[in-house]
């Protein structure tokens, strides 16, 4: 695995798509959606729908995204399959064999996701330890936000010392 993508691939784990399936998460979040009340509080940003767009590789060059985003009211949002109570902690980890000659990816990160002062914008933050194989562990982190600015879905991120921009643009 090259390093070069890791800004990428704390995008996908982040707001894209999940970095790996964790077994039973699906019936898990139906019944986290099941338990929470019915949203009394909708005087928040709606980030719903289907959004194409591009973020930044390592190396600087676009690469295309389709992000669906499910929300319920103010308190939860689903992002590309990973679900997430909005105001709250998630801890994931897993790995997998990541290339044909066996080599495995360890990832274990924690995140939060809460909204900003007037509920325009999602601030987002995560820290994780990656370990390639049988190389040293590295500790990586980020932040971020989510906001709306006119038809475009933007996610500003800070990986380290890069600065990362996404782009979206709604899709009917």
């Amino acid at each position: 695995m090259k390093f070069a993508i890791l800004p990428v691939l704390m995008v996908t784990l982040f707001a894209a798509v999940p970095a790996f399936a964790l077994p039973g998460l699906p019936s898990l979040k139906a019944k986290m959606l099941d338990s929470l009340p019915t949203p009394t509080d909708d005087n928040c940003a709606s980030f719903e729908g289907t959004w194409v767009g591009s973020c930044p590789t390592g190396n600087g060059a676009p690469q295309q995204i389709t992000l669906a985003i499910h929300q319920h009211g103010c308190e939860a949002i689903e992002m590309g399959g990973t679900f997430a109570i909005i105001g709250g902690l998630k801890t994931e980890s897993d790995s997998g064999q990541i290339s044909a000659d066996g080599t495995t990816l360890s990832v274990g990160g924690t995140s939060t996701i809460d909204w900003n002062a007037d509920k325009s914008a999602l601030n987002m933050t995560e820290s994780a330890i990656l370990r390639v194989g049988s190389k040293a562990p590295a500790q990586m982190s980020d932040t971020g936000t989510m906001t709306l600015n006119g038809p475009n879905l933007v996610i500003d991120r800070v990986f380290g010392t890069s600065h990362y921009t996404c782009s979206f643009i709604q899709q009917n």
